[in-house]
């Protein structure tokens, strides 16, 4: 299945809106480049982007969102598949 999501600049994820989110992006971006045997400058190499967006990105109180295209951009780098997915809140659940 396939998903069009529309320009980039429509679409962000905002991690202000969920703790564990906030937490998991960075925590697993740092994850994933050490387990590639990568160093962030190597890392930032293979997306086209600086050092210190790597290391922005990595930082747990970096309170800011991430573009899909930021995402999809580390995701190839690393080798990875991208997954975004929706769960149901616990007020959902009350209903």
């Amino acid at each position: 299945m396939k998903f069009t999501f529309g320009t980039d600049s429509e679409y962000h994820v905002d991690v202000r809106t969920d703790a564990n989110l906030a937490v998991s992006v960075p925590m697993s971006i740092n994850s994933w480049r050490r387990k590639r045997g990568l160093t962030q400058e190597q890392l930032a190499n293979k997306c086209g982007m600086k050092q210190s967006t790597i290391s922005r990105l990595e930082d747990l109180t970096y309170d800011e969102r991430y573009s899909l295209t930021t995402l999809r951009r580390i995701a190839s780098a690393l080798d990875l598949e991208l997954m975004i997915y929706f769960r149901e809140s616990a007020a959902g659940r009350q209903k």
